[in-house]
């Protein structure tokens, strides 16, 4: 009998184990070459879609951001404009109330005027013909007082009047 070696003592066969070996060195190459060779290739592009897929998520919440800021901009901008227009509609319907307001102011001080010069006429009107008729009445009673009076002392009188007239300036 032959010393059994290491593998004898270990219970084990070397005919067999190289055997066992070689099945399983066949087994290792033909599950690399058609199992983890095509998994290895679907987990790398797995890997790269998940890294695309990243990148352009990325890329999605960058421009969103970008959007939210344009977005916020021309909100401000809006803003800005609206209170513009409306500060220049509230500055015009303001200058338009001053010049409504002073053509009322105007148009009453040109009726107040028409007023003032229809009433002066009116009472120089009134006043010619009160002087009108007053002249009449004492230039009436005048006659009859002087129809009782001498002729000459009648004449003194009314050239006194006269006279007097003259010199107030009212003849």
């Amino acid at each position: 009998m032959e010393s059994p070696g290491l593998l004898g003592t270990l219970g084990i066969d070397a005919k067999l184990f190289i055997a066992q070996l070689v099945n399983f060195s066949i087994l290792v190459l033909a599950l690399w070459k058609w199992a983890y060779k095509p998994l290895l290739a679907k987990m790398e592009e797995r890997e790269k879609k998940i890294r695309e897929g990243l990148v352009f998520s990325e890329d999605a919440a960058r421009m969103m951001r970008e959007m939210e800021e344009e977005k916020e901009q021309a909100l401000q901008r809006a803003n800005a404009e609206a209170q513009l227009i409306l500060e220049h509609a509230h500055a015009r319907a303001e200058a338009a109330s001053k010049e409504r307001i002073e053509a009322a102011k105007r148009e009453i001080g040109r009726l107040r005027d028409e007023q003032t010069d229809q009433l002066s006429r009116e009472r120089q009107s009134v006043m010619a013909s009160i002087k009108t008729d007053a002249a009449d009445l004492i230039a009436g009673g005048v006659r009859k007082i002087l129809s009782g009076i001498e002729p000459d002392v009648r004449d003194r009188i009314v050239k006194k009047g006269i006279d007097d007239l003259k010199r107030s300036g009212e003849l």
